[in-house]
């Protein structure tokens, strides 16, 4: 679910002074996942995230993410070359 709010933030001008202003943000509804990894797997991820200057939950739902794109791209691939009626019937048997 998508939800936007409005807030009052102070902004700081380049001479020192403050100002306030509204900024919108959304709010993304998240869930917590655990994951359990061996130690060599949670060190690499570490590494890796800091290396990438994300965070450790950040990178996996990125993972995750491109994973299950993935996943869709080959379902609907398959599912359009199943449909076509030349893939179905073999060259050899004509």
């Amino acid at each position: 679910m998508r939800c936007f709010h409005r807030a009052r933030v102070p902004i700081i001008e380049g001479d020192g002074s403050t100002e306030s202003d509204f900024v919108f943000y959304e709010v993304r509804d998240m869930r917590n996942a655990t994951v359990s990894v061996d130690d060599a797997l949670a060190r690499w991820v570490r590494l890796e995230t800091a290396r990438r200057d994300t965070s450790v939950s950040r990178f996996l739902a990125d993972l995750a993410k491109a994973q299950m794109r993935s996943d869709r791209r080959y379902q609907r691939a398959l599912r359009s070359a199943l449909a076509r009626e030349s893939f179905l019937k073999s060259e050899a048997a004509t």
